[in-house]
């Protein structure tokens, strides 16, 4: 997440992650980036090994700092080459990615964790209830 303004925990960046690609779910986009498909809150738990991994990936390659905290333990934070790489991204995706990646940091900020975590359960019930009913 290029702009975040403090560290953030990998169940942040998944939560952010998945908002930013289905944000009209959150009412942040028009569109979803990875379009409509009633399966995607089943992508959420194969999305946070990809995300672990990742995390891992960039610290290792040196694009981002994990930082210990003693409130929330590892938390990470984009660094000055992972910011450089981000800003020579110039594809649309890329694009569209970073507007909506900030405005789920954004809907993250106002409306807590465990609020989001709660609408996504609800969400994923509504999915599977709607296609059981097809």
């Amino acid at each position: 997440m290029k702009n975040a303004q403090r560290p953030l925990t990998e169940e942040e960046v998944v939560i952010a992650d998945f908002i930013a690609v289905y944000g009209t779910d959150f009412g942040i986009a028009d569109v979803n980036l990875h379009g409509d498909n009633s399966y995607k809150y089943c992508e959420l738990a194969t999305r946070r090994k990809k995300m672990d991994d990742a995390l891992k990936d960039l610290t290792l390659r040196g694009l981002i700092d994990l930082v210990l905290s003693e409130k929330t333990g590892m938390v990470y934070i984009i660094n000055s080459v992972g910011y450089s790489l981000c800003e020579r991204l110039e594809s649309t995706y890329a694009k569209e990615y970073l507007l909506y990646s900030q405005r789920a940091l954004h809907y993250i900020s106002s409306h807590g964790i465990k609020v989001i975590r709660s609408e996504i359960l609800r969400n994923s019930q509504l999915n599977i209830g709607r296609d059981e009913n097809a």
